[in-house]
């Protein structure tokens, strides 16, 4: 079984241990959703979790990102996230700011030495978390990173010279190989509840 954990911006590639019994903070990003969600199930089962989005203004303020209508459906989806996260024990806690320096703040006030979050691929994503996790180190915390958001991950379908296929048919006897990872179920949570912004503010 391949291992949930893809990296620790610690350094080391690592299988997580659910008998570290902590504090964590999941920070949400593209992964709205409660089951199927790696870094979510493995932070309860450590102890107490803190539910994390942040509102970043230097993303809203690009002209497609604060279309009404995107803005709308995003509102939409946090708040059923929310919703649901209610009801397996937890609020969603927002904030508004840098995640370079909201995250850390978060993490401080909840007294949580992990953030978890779903890996970004995307070149604008990993240098923001990049950013984050030398925030959180800074601080005595890390950031461990989960697949979630993808079947593989991108440097798992490398070829046989590392660069990638150019081929379509080995591309694809490689990718019918890959299996379907199991289900997890939405976990049942516990933890603090911190001060939060309304959701009213991204609907213009």
């Amino acid at each position: 079984m391949v291992p949930a954990v893809v990296a620790t911006y610690a350094g080391a590639i690592r299988q997580s241990s659910p008998m570290e019994n902590a504090r964590t903070l999941v920070w949400f990003r593209r992964d709205l959703r409660v089951a199927d969600h790696p870094a979510l199930n493995d932070a309860a089962g450590r102890g107490e979790v803190i539910c994390l989005w942040v509102i970043d203004p230097r993303i809203l303020a690009r002209r497609h990102h604060r279309a009404p209508e995107r803005l709308r459906f995003l509102r939409a989806g946090l708040a059923a996230l929310d919703a649901e996260l209610r009801a397996h024990g937890v609020p969603l806690v927002v904030r508004t700011g840098d995640p370079t320096r909201v995250v850390p703040q978060v993490a401080h006030e909840a007294g949580a030495g992990r953030v978890h979050i779903t890996r970004e691929v995307s070149p604008l994503g990993r240098a923001r978390d990049e950013r984050v996790a030398a925030a959180l180190s800074s601080g005595g915390r890390e950031l461990v990173e989960f697949r979630g958001s993808l079947l593989t991950e991108p440097e798992e379908l490398a070829g046989s010279s590392g660069a990638g296929y150019l081929v379509f048919t080995p591309f694809s006897r490689a990718w019918e190989s890959i299996g379907v990872p199991a289900r997890i179920d939405a976990p049942t949570m516990s933890g603090p509840t911190l001060p939060s912004e309304s959701l009213d503010g991204l609907v213009t």
